[in-house]
């Protein structure tokens, strides 16, 4: 099922709550690219198991950097505790240390970011920026041809 909006998961009896901690490092940052990497690698955990219930995650610098994802039926975090190494059945509210080992487990059943796209979306904001020049702005070159709004 899909992954929905925190909200959206109703406090049913089934449901199971587990926050997984990152190690520290860079908590301190407002971008914060390894929360950031660890919201990715888990929603991506849970694309491949292809979870039956909703599920929803988020992340969190309050208390270190922490994600806590919320899965709808109790199964569907047996599964996610079975791919990470932990132990099922899962408690409630269950925690789970995301190191190096973890993490390696986590990327086999998950697999690898997805950066295609990456360099094509680069390419495409440069030529956006230079096509926001003026002509007197814009560099002498190949690149800087004119072409009249009328088509002449």
């Amino acid at each position: 099922m899909p992954k929905v909006h925190w909200l959206d998961i109703p406090r049913t009896t089934g449901r199971r709550l587990l926050v997984a901690k990152l190690p520290a490092g860079e908590a301190d940052s407002p971008t914060s690219p390894a929360l950031k990497e660890g919201l990715n690698l888990l929603s991506r955990v849970c694309t491949a198991l292809r979870l039956e219930g909703r599920y929803a995650l988020r992340g969190s610098r309050a208390s270190g950097l922490t994600v806590e994802l919320i899965f709808e039926l109790g199964a569907d975090a047996d599964r996610f505790a079975a791919a990470a190494a932990m132990p099922v059945p899962v408690a409630d509210d269950a925690s789970l240390l995301i190191d190096g080992a973890t993490a390696a487990r986590l990327r086999t059943v998950g697999g690898l970011p997805d950066t295609r796209g990456r360099g094509r979306r680069r390419l495409e904001k440069e030529k956006d920026q230079r096509d926001a020049l003026t002509w007197a702005q814009r560099p002498a070159g190949r690149s800087a041809t004119r072409r009249d709004r009328r088509g002449f």
